[in-house]
């Protein structure tokens, strides 16, 4: 049920639907093996930009600094209009990559998303 749920979810906006799809439960309930399953399905079908899971067990998945970073990378693999922007902004700011979480979520994702949505708008 829960994987129907995430997939209805997915499938398309709806101002009524939450952006964020919260999974919880106690320890080895499925929580990952479920947003693993979830991501795949939407890789395959085109819809994924990015993901990216914490693990305790993983040092490179246990540091919330990298969080962003993975994102933006994927997003920019993803997107080539994406990727200049980034690019871009990394190149005037070095230090972005090991700056605060929120400057990252700032700077990485959010400004080069609407630069790109911004610039696809004057395309059209």
């Amino acid at each position: 049920e829960v994987l129907r749920d995430l997939r209805d979810w997915a499938a398309g906006p709806d101002l009524d639907k939450s952006p964020i799809y919260w999974i919880s439960g106690r320890a080895g309930a499925g929580k990952s093996v479920i947003a693993q399953t979830i991501a795949q399905d939407l890789a395959k079908s085109g819809q994924l930009l990015g993901s990216f899971r914490f693990s305790r067990s993983d040092s490179s998945r246990n540091n919330p600094n990298r969080l962003f970073t993975t994102i933006a990378m994927q997003m920019a693999i993803a997107m080539s209009d994406f990727r200049s922007v980034v690019n871009s902004a990394v190149l005037e700011n070095p230090s972005l990559l090991t700056s605060s979480i929120e400057t990252q979520f700032e700077q990485l994702l959010v400004q080069p998303w609407l630069k790109v949505q911004s610039n696809r708008g004057l395309s059209d």
